[in-house]
């Protein structure tokens, strides 16, 4: 037997019952918000730093206005918009974003990251520390071009390339450790690293640019993997340190004045 009471309460019901009113409003309320949290291109400001949604779930980094911080900039894995309280996970820095902020003293990147852009930290001579993630998989070009204050730098193995001039003119720098995953180095990326004194290059990298580690002429100690096949134009031109080198079966092309 049907129940007649359930069978005589239709959609007129819930439209019309207050309670029901209340929590279709709780629901277009959760929607809006939402739909607000999810528009790329929307900003929020936390903690000194801009934060542009990317995608429902990520946002980009950057500062606000011209403002640029100082001492130790920490960027978090994730960040919650103070308007709607959505949490989003930071994936980006974008191009430009700490350009000629000499303040800087150090700076630590969150496990999230995936992505360095372009001239992000350009002239940052007073960077004397620097903590990359094991996400990161992208250094862009001129990233780190004249932090001349850094003195020493580790890779994580998640990072496949270097862009070109990332490091370029990081005349501090002594030692760099390169993670297990590049694959290319691009051109200048080390040019005029005057202070590096040695470096082995992991065996997953097959490319070297143009210019790559011209005049580094500290330079005194090069292993080459077995996994390299070309090296770009002159990539060690003006390396006046080097007294020794082995070449890997591997190679297939020198560029004119390599070395």
């Amino acid at each position: 037997m049907k129940n007649n009471y359930s069978q005589g309460i239709g959609s007129s019901y819930w439209l019309s019952n207050p309670i029901s009113k209340k929590l279709q409003k709780t629901f277009l309320t959760l929607l809006l918000l939402l739909c607000v949290g999810f528009a790329n291109g929307q900003t929020f400001a936390l903690d000194g730093l801009l934060y542009t949604v990317t995608t429902a779930t990520e946002v980009s980094v950057n500062k606000v206005g011209t403002t640029c911080p100082t001492g130790a900039l920490i960027i978090p894995s994730l960040v919650t918009d103070p308007g709607t309280s959505i949490e989003y996970t930071v994936r980006a820095i974008e191009n430009n974003a700490f350009i000629f902020c000499s303040g800087l003293t150090s700076v630590t990147l969150g496990d999230s990251l995936t992505s360095i852009g372009s001239n992000t930290f350009f002239g940052c001579s007073g960077l004397t520390s620097l903590t990359l993630p094991n996400s990161l998989t992208t250094i862009g070009e001129q990233a780190f071009r004249s932090c001349s204050g850094l003195t020493s730098l580790t890779l994580p193995n998640s990072l496949n390339s270097i862009g070109e001039q990332a490091f370029f003119g990081c005349s501090g720098l002594t030692s760099v450790t390169f993670g297990n995953s590049l694959t290319s180095i691009g051109n200048q990326a080390f040019r005029s690293c005057s202070g590096l004194t040695s470096l082995t290059l992991p065996n997953s990298l097959t490319s070297i640019g143009n210019q790559a580690f011209e005049n580094c002429s500290a330079l005194t100690s090069l292993t080459l993997p077995n996994s390299l096949n070309s090296i770009g134009f002159g990539a060690f031109f003006g390396c006046s340190g080097l007294t020794s080198l082995t070449l890997p079966n591997s190679l297939n092309s020198i560029g004119e004045q390599a070395f």
